[in-house]
């Protein structure tokens, strides 16, 4: 039975367990907002654009997360300028800005030369983090998480009646705005764990899963942080065994989560209901 806590002996992977942990779980929480308001293409749009940030930051030596999260800030404003000034709809705007910015990301690496691989840059290699790197994590989920402590059942209430929550007195506007940079921030930093790619699935699939278990807002929000964490913890545990990626583990524990759910609401939730 020692095999089967062999991979915690080792303090890198330990690192990332913990790490995935927690990211994953604060992914999962922001993934219950998306999918109330079908933000889903969103979080993909973010995700892909945040990539020129990453290319960068490792051919200029400036800072990797402020870097990143600087683009994907642009990418935010870009959509919201587009979004006033046409009346084109939000899901072509936002295809055109992700797609833009993956491409301006594969022409930076075709004509710069970046001391990394390309697959670690867009899947991940959380097994690679250095200590300065889990540090500055560490501050920035602490600040996350305290903000989303004072502010949860605002944001809340602005997401299920916007014009409710102005009527009520509540800067509207702010709130949208730092749930979007709560959600930036998110992006960046998930960018060691399951690369720009995957990122997408750890802000979507873990609400979609919750919602097809609860209607229950607030249990929604507890069961897709829940899921989440376990997918990150689980998926880098796995990849030990495996030896694959762990970005690619988190991501298929989480689905096989999603299938789970959906059995459930087909065969128990929907006759109960029904």
């Amino acid at each position: 039975m020692e095999w089967l806590i062999e991979p915690f002996s080792y303090a890198y992977i330990l690192k990332a367990h913990l790490v995935s942990l927690f990211l994953c779980a604060f992914c999962g929480f922001l993934s219950s907002f998306l999918i109330l308001k079908s933000y889903s293409l969103l979080a993909d749009a973010l995700s892909h654009s945040i990539t020129p940030g990453i290319v960068i930051a490792y051919t200029t030596s400036f800072s990797y997360t402020v870097s990143s999260f600087l683009c994907g800030l642009f990418a935010l404003f870009s959509m919201a300028i587009v979004s006033k000034s046409s009346k084109l709809k939000t899901d072509t705007i936002i295809g055109i800005v992700f797609s833009s910015f993956f491409a301006l990301s594969l022409f930076l690496v075709s004509i710069f030369t970046i001391p990394v691989k390309l697959e670690s840059l867009f899947l991940g290699d959380i097994l690679s983090l250095e200590d300065s790197e889990v540090f500055e994590l560490a501050i920035l989920l602490g600040s996350l998480f305290c903000f989303i402590l004072l502010s949860y059942k605002k944001i809340k209430f602005i997401f299920f009646d916007e014009l409710g929550a102005f009527v009520a007195g509540l800067n509207v506007g702010f709130y949208k705005i730092m749930f979007f940079i709560l959600l930036c921030f998110c992006t960046v930093a998930s960018l060691k764990t399951v690369g720009a790619v995957l990122v997408t699935a750890m802000l979507v699939a873990p609400g979609a899963s919750a919602f097809m278990v609860s209607k229950k807002f607030d249990k929604v929000v507890f069961l897709a942080t829940i899921f989440a964490g376990f997918s990150g913890f689980f998926g880098v545990y796995l990849s030990y065994f495996l030896d694959t990626y762990a970005s690619a583990m988190i991501v298929l524990t989480q689905l096989f989560i999603f299938a789970i759910c959906f059995m459930y609401k087909r065969v128990v939730y929907d006759r109960v209901f029904a």
